[in-house]
């Protein structure tokens, strides 16, 4: 009984925590605000509707519902009832972290990996949003979650309920129903012992992700050529949309990115997968840097020293990551994705898309930290049984 009382407290410190860092960050940053992003205005616009019983949209559906929620039990707009509940969420996010690291390895890591979302500098900047990614990284995380119990118990319920909580993930942000091909995949993988059935898993999708710019350019682009405009919220769209690609500002204003010149760009990639292979390496650069050129230096320089030496310890977990191994393959999987997406259909640099990759990350920096200590303990242990050996 004392175990569990004390574990319930040290979740609800680490959660009161997590709500207090929230909120004092939310607020020295400059306040909330409902119109602080392009996309928010869509997003208030579709809830609204949705209100009046009309959806004028599917994609993002279950943030508009949630939306549509806020405002049916507490007036339009409530800001500060979605002040809270962005708190909450983001704060809730950070126990489900700590769970689904414990799972990864043991408690220390998972212990390490929350504190890390604790202090997160882009997740607490986000969490100021009226935006997708709050409420997506919590059944996010929840789904990979449940995907690790499976991993550990092989019964069907856990694989239902995992496939469920990434269906509802989808139904926040799209790009989560992609997730169910390498989710599936990883489902294969750890279902066969046989070596020559895992090499064919992972040597057929890694195949398929080299001939994507051959793919896309010659076969899909090449259809495309008098194409003017893209229907929203489509793999279609999205790709025609990327090629728009904006490395001088920031185009979710709507204000850089120029829709007249989609044909010009189609023209330019169309049957031309060197140029569009070029195309998707900028964009992986980007999307991998550790902060946006319209940064200001002073935040460069904090974003330097505090994903700096975060991702050097993630790196670290990767190559000690044997013991884990097929829970690493799953997350790894998934970051491959969300990076992929990024290079295909991202048209401007916004930390924000690379907020799911960051929580997978801070995994692997737990756990990267933790093997670094238990060397340094081996270490100074080996050092000490020697240096009483001389003694004698």
């Amino acid at each position: 009984m004392l175990f569990y009382s004390n574990k319930a407290a040290g979740l609800a410190l680490l959660f009161t925590l997590a709500v207090i860092t929230r909120l004092v960050f939310i607020n020295i940053h400059g306040g909330f605000s409902a119109f602080n992003a392009g996309d928010t205005i869509t997003y208030l616009a579709r809830a609204k509707s949705l209100l009046s019983g009309n959806i004028t949209s599917f994609s993002t559906l279950g943030f508009t519902l949630y939306l549509a929620l806020i405002f049916k039990l507490f007036g339009y707009p409530s800001l500060l009832i979605i002040k809270i509940a962005n708190i909450l969420l983001g704060s809730l996010t950070v126990l489900v972290i700590f769970a689904l690291a414990k799972r990864f390895y043991n408690k220390e890591t998972g212990m390490l990996a929350a504190l890390i979302c604790v202090f997160h500098i882009n997740l607490l900047f986000w969490t100021g949003y009226i935006l997708t990614e709050t409420i997506f990284l919590l059944f996010l995380s929840l789904s990979l979650w449940c995907f690790f119990r499976f991993l550990d118990d092989r019964k069907l319920s856990s694989m239902f309920v995992a496939f469920t909580m990434l269906a509802l993930s989808g139904l926040i942000r799209s790009i989560a129903f992609l997730l169910f091909i390498p989710a599936g995949i990883w489902v294969l993988f750890i279902s066969f012992k046989q070596r020559l059935v895992r090499c064919f898993l992972i040597i057929i999708p890694l195949l398929i992700l080299l001939a994507v710019p051959w793919l896309i350019t010659s076969n899909f682009l090449s259809r495309q050529v008098n194409t003017t405009n893209w229907k929203i919220d489509t793999i279609d769209g999205e790709i025609l949309k990327g090629l728009l690609w904006n490395e001088s500002g920031r185009a979710t204003s709507g204000v850089d990115m120029r829709p007249e010149l989609l044909s010009l760009k189609i023209r330019q990639y169309a049957g031309n997968p060197y140029e569009y292979t070029k195309l998707m390496l900028r964009k992986l650069k980007v999307y991998w840097w550790l902060f946006t050129p319209e940064m200001s230096f002073g935040h460069k320089v904090i974003n330097t020293l505090f994903l700096g030496p975060l991702y050097l310890l993630a790196v670290l977990g990767l190559i000690f990551s044997r013991p884990v191994r097929a829970k690493t393959i799953f997350l790894v999987s998934f970051i491959c994705v969300f990076t992929l997406a990024s290079m295909i259909g991202v048209v401007d640099y916004d930390l924000r898309y690379h907020l799911p990759v960051e929580i997978l990350m801070n995994i692997f920096s737990a756990y990267g930290a933790i093997i670094l200590l238990a060397k340094i303990r081996k270490k100074c242990v080996t050092w000490q049984n020697l240096l009483i050996a001389t003694d004698i």
